[in-house]
């Protein structure tokens, strides 16, 4: 059994060192002062060599046996280092464009079931005889909506040819919930 492992465990040879003016020889089990207790820095000084945090590597400044030689790699942290920035941006900038792609998509299709709703209520009041006040051919529309403040910019169309009514939303970039259109016919 290696006495190195078990310093903690092992009694003080004698336990008044520790504070105990009794004898504890009759007893079965060791008492706290029978456990080693306040010898640690004892024990490591004993076993300093097994703990790893102790063990000098990678340091070039060390002298003595552990002093690194020329040609000893001493970059591994730092490579590993790059290596999981490299992984980080592999799967960062793909995913931040996905985001991105995400926002304006999601953007693109409120704009355009904005757009709806407001071509699709419109529609009804023009259909509700509205549509009198217009002359034929084609015109801007101005809507009464307050939710149009929320469209990016872009311009309602009407057009009247006959008895058939057309109202469109056109916005005017590209991406941006594309062209709404409604049609009706007049009785």
């Amino acid at each position: 059994m290696n006495t190195h492992a078990l310093c903690m465990n092992r009694p003080t040879p004698n336990p008044s060192q520790e504070g105990s003016k009794r004898s504890f020889a009759g007893r079965r089990f060791p008492s706290w002062e029978g456990l080693g207790v306040g010898s640690w820095s004892q024990c490591a000084q004993k076993t300093a060599w097994t703990l790893s945090m102790n063990r000098p590597f990678g340091v070039p400044a060390l002298a003595g046996k552990y002093r690194l030689k020329a040609g000893h790699p001493t970059g591994f942290l730092t490579i590993e280092l790059v290596v999981a920035m490299a992984i980080l941006l592999v799967a960062m900038i793909p995913l931040s464009y996905a985001f991105f792609r995400e926002r304006q998509l999601s953007r693109a299709c409120y704009n355009r079931a904005v757009a709806m709703e407001i071509v699709d209520g419109e529609l009804e009041v023009l259909q509700a005889g509205q549509w009198r006040a217009f002359s034929e051919g084609s015109q801007r529309y101005s809507t009464r909506a307050e939710s149009a403040t929320n469209l990016p910019s872009g311009r309602f169309i009407l057009t009247r040819n006959g008895k058939q009514l057309r109202l469109e939303w056109l916005p005017d970039k590209r991406r941006q919930g594309g062209r709404v259109s409604r049609e009706a016919t007049l009785p």
